[in-house]
């Protein structure tokens, strides 16, 4: 018996609406290991006139999320959320 091939999984920093489980089980039908996340020197911002939020670079400042190991499989339907 054959092993399935490896699948590439990268390790993504989410802060808006993909910090919801129900969200990614949505998108992902799954959702994948993740844990808690910190980005130093980076603020998150609303941006008016859009549901999602958007992080810059500010110095001492910093952006919780969680980090989700995904699949290259998925990368194009997350590009979306860029």
């Amino acid at each position: 018996m054959m092993n399935p091939p490896e699948v590439a999984v990268h390790n993504v920093f989410v802060y808006g609406s993909l910090l919801a489980d129900d969200v990614v089980r949505i998108l992902l039908k799954r959702v994948p290991i993740n844990s808690p996340a910190t980005l130093n020197n980076y603020q998150r911002f609303s941006i008016k006139g859009r549901v999602y939020p958007a992080i810059l670079p500010v110095e001492s400042s910093k952006v919780l999320g969680r980090v989700r190991g995904l699949p290259d499989l998925f990368t194009p339907l997350l590009s979306c959320f860029v």
